[in-house]
């Protein structure tokens, strides 16, 4: 179980100067089984752009600083860079951190802090560099982005080797393969509500007799059922999407559901979802929890749906609906 195991990883660094480095990153990562995360998944909020990166590093399994020719923006009610900033938050919260720091000596001017602070932010990058290189990281050195690569991706194995146990993400098949080995012996498991065999205790996950989904067509909620099968006929995706002064919307594959764009039919279709993914014929693509992929449980549940309630794809969702809610 334990080598399925997906990592998250803040990636923090200054960004105009480091855009090449940070693209990079996110492939190796990806590589050694991380989900990187970074400024360039923000997105609008009701919060502070700083709740909102602090959130994302609670998040995160391991916190990786990339360190440049620039210091940065510098946040002015405590006088440091906001990458310094999230250093210091990540270290509080006890993270496991990798550093990669550039040599000095590749640095070209137009890679360093300009303006009237440009000394200013020179020294205080001078400082940080020093202070983090003797401060109980894991800290690698690179050139280029060759050896950014290369040193990046002897961090993220190494990394691995000391995770806590209680880090990381699990598919859900995944954990329903466990399951089903060693129900080897037993009867085919049968049809009841997720939640009732997996429970959150103290932030541990326990099983208790597990059901890998509904068997019944009686038991799939219509709306459930609609947005399983109008995925599959399309792309296999579905959004849930929210724009701040109005409700979240649900659709998928371009299709709408949504009678209207009230909260009572709102919750109607992400509590739909919500079923569909607690099932595990959805799982979510991506960090912000917009877009969702069909699994391969997901597709077979969906042929099995539009055959036994007989959902016609070729018309509108809205107008198919309406034959079910007589």
């Amino acid at each position: 179980m334990k080598s399925k195991r997906k990592f998250s990883v803040f990636i923090s660094s200054t960004y105009e100067d480091l855009k090449n480095e940070r693209q990079a990153l996110v492939g190796v990562a990806l590589e050694n089984n991380f989900i990187p995360v970074g400024m360039e998944q923000f997105h609008a909020a009701p919060t502070s752009q700083w709740n909102v990166i602090t959130k994302m590093i609670d998040e995160c399994d391991f916190y990786l600083l990339v360190i440049g020719g620039r210091y940065g923006m510098i946040d002015g009610e405590t006088d440091i860079s906001y990458t310094e900033k999230e250093y210091n938050y990540a270290k509080t919260k006890g993270l496991p951190v990798l550093v990669l720091i550039k040599d000095p000596s590749a640095i070209v001017e137009n890679e360093k802090d300009t303006g009237d602070e440009k000394y200013d932010k020179m020294k205080k990058l001078d400082i940080f560099r020093e202070r983090v290189k003797n401060d109980r990281n894991t800290v690698d050195f690179f050139t280029d982005i060759n050896s950014l690569k290369y040193a990046a991706s002897q961090s993220f194995g190494n990394a691995i080797n000391y995770v806590d146990d209680n880090a990381g993400w699990v598919r859900y098949r995944d954990i329903v393969d466990v399951i089903n080995e060693k129900l080897a012996r037993k009867p085919a498991v049968t049809s009841g509500d997720i939640s009732e065999y997996f429970k959150v205790e103290k932030e541990t996950l326990t099983i208790e007799n597990p059901v890998v989904g509904q068997d019944d067509v009686g038991n799939v909620p219509v709306e459930s059922a609609f947005l399983l099968v109008y995925a599959a006929n399309g792309n296999g995706q579905i959004m849930k999407t929210k724009v701040l002064g109005s409700p979240t919307q649900v659709s998928a594959s371009g299709k709408q559901f949504m009678a209207d764009n009230s909260k009572r039919e709102s919750a109607r279709w992400v509590e739909a979802l919500d079923r569909l993914i607690g099932w595990g014929w959805v799982k979510a693509v991506g960090y912000k929890g917009v877009l969702f992929e069909l699994t391969g449980t997901g597709y077979v549940k969906a042929d099995w749906l539009k055959e036994n309630m007989g959902i016609d794809t070729s018309k509108e969702p809205l107008d198919e609906l309406k034959k079910f809610e007589c």
